[in-house]
């Protein structure tokens, strides 16, 4: 029966789990294992100024009360709170060391400032950590993965945004992720290069925009099925052989001529090609 009523509250939305459990105690005790643990503008209450001092007075208040045990889902959206993304920072390091437990599938951080926060790796070289995560989506941070960090077991979701990290990092990232379905790259300035290796088997959908100074991109994956590039001043281009590629963008005007002639000639089943052309018309 313990079961069943932990489970009840897990479905609940965390402002309506909180509150259920500070008028039942078998709620309360199954609120320290609440496993979707999301934190932003929404779970302010009707009450509250919206001011960032209520978000971090909040989140300190629920993982003070939490196990960290059994979370499955961590969203922190700093996004709205740019008056305090200092002082969440400085208490970063301490919720995620308390939120990221053997079991944790999706990690959402999300921050808007000037000067990009090193995530933590060090807590990933927990292979219990790592090996349960499914889905990665990181914002303004800076993230420096090593050739030390181990393979990723379960990762199929990899979402970067205005992320600080270089190619060679992210080809240590993404050469230990075999599991990885989906990548998506927005407004990495430090990203020079994008290898991705054939090795990647179940990579489908590849989205590249923003990345201003990426130079080369060398795809060897054969089963992508959706390519979005919004780039404009790659040098060298190569996506490699797909005959499971039914959607393709990609900037131009060499990049069109490619296309046309020898890449698709590799990839019979595109139903969707889009050219971003800019001194040839097409």
């Amino acid at each position: 029966m313990q079961d069943i009523w932990h489970h009840i509250h897990s479905l609940l939305p965390l402002r309506d789990a909180a509150r259920i459990a500070c008028v039942s105690r078998t709620f309360l005790r199954s609120w320290r294992y609440y496993p979707n643990l999301i934190f932003n503008r929404h779970i302010l209450g009707s009450n509250s100024d919206g001011r960032g001092r209520d978000f971090i007075r909040t989140i300190d208040h629920v993982l003070k009360k939490h196990s960290g045990v059994n979370v499955k889902k961590l969203t922190l959206d700093m996004y709205n709170f740019p008056e305090v993304t200092n002082a969440c920072r400085q208490r970063l390091d301490g919720w995620l060391q308390i939120t990221m437990r053997p079991g944790i599938e999706e990690i959402n951080l999300l921050s808007l400032a000037n000067e990009a926060y090193m995530f933590p790796c060090w807590l990933l070289s927990d292979d219990r950590i790592k090996d349960s995560i499914r889905c990665l989506n990181l914002s303004s941070f800076a993230f420096r993965p090593t050739v030390k960090l181990s393979p990723f077991k379960c990762l199929a979701m990899l979402r970067l945004n205005y992320v600080c990290i270089t190619g060679y990092e992210l080809g240590c990232l993404v050469s230990n992720t075999l599991t990885l379905e989906r990548l998506e790259l927005n407004g990495c300035g430090d990203l020079d290069c994008l290898k991705i290796p054939s090795q990647l088997q179940r990579l489908s959908c590849l989205m590249v925009s923003g990345c201003f100074r990426l130079d080369v991109i060398d795809i060897k994956t054969p089963n992508l099925r959706v390519i979005r590039l919004d780039v404009e001043k790659v040098k060298k281009l190569s996506l490699g052989v797909s005959l499971e590629l039914n959607e393709l963008c990609i900037p131009g005007p060499d990049f069109a001529s490619y296309a046309r002639l020898k890449l698709l000639s590799n990839a019979p089943n595109v139903e969707s090609l889009y050219l971003k052309l800019i001194d040839e018309v097409f």
